[in-house]
């Protein structure tokens, strides 16, 4: 599992994948997403991110902040 506080919905982003997830946690919803290689992201939004269960959407990161394992 990839926590990533720095990625964002981008229409033309080079990361393609499905939301499983959707939950309120306090003030922030978290967004879990499988992307096409099966790699799963999770973020978080202080705001609703108006999605949808098994939307498929495209993504980024902010690479200045990734810590990849």
């Amino acid at each position: 599992m990839n926590i990533v506080f720095d990625l964002f919905l981008e229409k033309k982003g080079p990361i393609k994948g499905e939301v499983i997830l959707i939950e309120q946690l306090g003030t922030e919803i978290i967004v879990e997403l499988k992307a096409i290689d099966d790699t799963f992201f999770r973020f978080t939004s202080p705001k609703d991110p108006n999605l949808s269960i098994g939307e498929l959407v495209s993504f980024n990161f902010n690479e200045e902040f990734a810590h990849l394992f």
